[in-house]
């Protein structure tokens, strides 16, 4: 006769049974994090459902510590036996870790949470079959927006339903549940023996704020925009960078606004607090308020409250971004960026909706003011752009300007600099802010940079 399985605990039985134990395994300060997450994947191609995929985790950790000495265990066992031993686990890290400097969890806020809309109730109403027609009118809008566009090579569906809860030794605890959707498809065009692809994707937190069609269409456009592509000219020209590059660019950048890297003497921005390193047109925020946004929360993964930190404000460096042991250190308070890269994880510090203030010029009245230069829409190797010094060079390409307008696309070209001394030069900033997950940035004209053709 088969046996039926153990069902589940709940998340806050889970949460009370590491709790208690960790408060009898008297290593000092404790913490428990518990996460349970939902996901739903749709695939499509050539107009039919290639997959659908469902999973669901729940996950648990523990946070001792003692005299400075950090533990950490999890588990995704929740049997009474399976929660011993993850407490015993960080217990035993507690005691054979070297100590860190400020390490300690923090006390509950003294007001209440900040009231953030990061959830969507009614996504889960939403039928399988609705989410599936969307798919095909994304992959459908991609095919009739040019007749060039030849195939869609992969179009997605995903969502996601989060919640955690989070409990310390010193009566914190805090609960925050959320929603994430995305759609995403690469498309091949061709025309007189070429070919290129095209590439958008685009994420929110709400189901009927995604909007799958222009997400298709768009992807259809950069396809074919690409088509004919040849190198422009090698010097010194002004550049200007689309909102998406510039976010990519300040995604390598963020690091060097972390606390821990600036206390290890790992960014080039330590000790510059006050000084001018950026134009003046720029300012740089971390909201980890930020309406809707993907890395909005009411709290970082220590429970402090979120909040929002300019950390340029018009070329000037305002401020860098703590969690609670860096805070300590340098004897200031968190800025709510203690983050993890999931339950299982210990929390360090991290950006959240990490984005460049837009100015008042649109794209189209940037690109008339460049004699000769280059509109960039595409790198190539990022990753290998110095996140420390600054320094880059990889391939690129885009549109070459000419006269104020868009002459012809280009591929082939080498784009050379330093990222530090890129927001120095910023001649202009776009009034068209997007967010690219959770970085977010406007288009941005650059004095000069240097070119070559590859």
């Amino acid at each position: 006769m088969s046996r039926k399985p153990t069902p589940s605990p709940s998340p806050e039985a889970v949460l009370e049974g590491l709790m208690d134990r960790a408060a009898r395994a008297g290593s000092g300060e404790y913490e428990v994090m518990v996460g349970r997450g939902r996901s739903l994947a749709i695939a499509a191609k050539a107009g039919r459902v290639d997959q659908v995929r469902r999973s669901e985790e729940l996950a648990a950790s523990v946070r001792l510590v003692s005299q400075g000495r950090l533990g950490f265990a999890h588990t995704s066992l929740f049997t009474p036996e399976a929660l011993d031993r993850t407490v015993a686990q960080a217990a035993a890290g507690a005691e054979l870790t070297d100590p860190q400097p400020g390490l300690g969890l923090p006390g509950p806020p003294p007001g209440d949470w900040p009231v953030v809309e990061t959830n969507d109730p009614g996504l889960d109403d939403v039928s399988l079959e609705n989410k599936i027609d969307r798919l095909l009118e994304m992959e459908a809008a991609a095919l009739e927006a040019d007749p060039r566009v030849e195939k869609v090579r992969s179009a997605e569906y995903r969502q996601g339903r989060y919640a955690v809860w989070l409990a310390n030794g010193h009566g914190l605890a805090y609960h925050h549940e959320g929603t994430v959707v995305s759609g995403g498809l690469t498309v091949k065009a061709a025309e007189d023996g070429e070919a290129e692809m095209g590439y958008e994707s685009e994420a929110c937190r709400f189901y009927d704020r995604l909007d799958l069609k222009a997400i298709g269409r768009e992807a259809a456009r950069r396809a074919v925009a690409a088509l004919g592509g040849r190198p422009g000219r090698t010097g010194r020209f002004p550049v200007l960078l689309e909102n998406r590059i510039a976010a990519q660019f300040l995604d390598v950048l963020s690091s060097s606004f972390l606390a821990d890297a600036v206390q290890k003497g790992k960014s080039m921005l330590a000790g510059r607090i006050g000084q001018t390193v950026a134009a003046a047109g720029i300012s740089l925020v971390d909201d980890g308020l930020y309406p809707a946004g993907l890395a909005t929360s009411p709290a970082d993964s220590e429970g402090t409250p979120r909040q929002r930190t300019v950390l340029i404000d018009r070329g000037r460096l305002a401020a860098f971004l703590y969690d609670f042991p860096r805070a300590r250190v340098d004897g200031t308070s968190s800025t709510g960026n203690a983050g993890r890269g999931g339950v299982t994880s210990p929390p360090g510090v991290s950006t959240t909706n990490l984005y460049l203030s837009p100015g008042e010029i649109e794209p189209g009245d940037l690109t008339s003011r460049i004699d000769q230069g280059l509109l960039v829409t595409d790198v190539m190797g990022l990753h290998t752009a110095d996140a420390i010094s600054g320094d880059f060079s990889f391939g690129v390409s885009g549109f070459w300007i000419q006269g104020g307008r868009i002459a012809h696309p280009v591929k082939g070209m080498a784009l050379a600099g330093n990222l530090f001394t890129l927001l120095e030069h910023v001649a202009e900033v776009g009034a068209d802010l997007r967010f690219f997950g959770s970085v977010g940035a406007p288009s941005l004209l650059i004095e000069e940079l240097t070119l070559s053709g590859m």
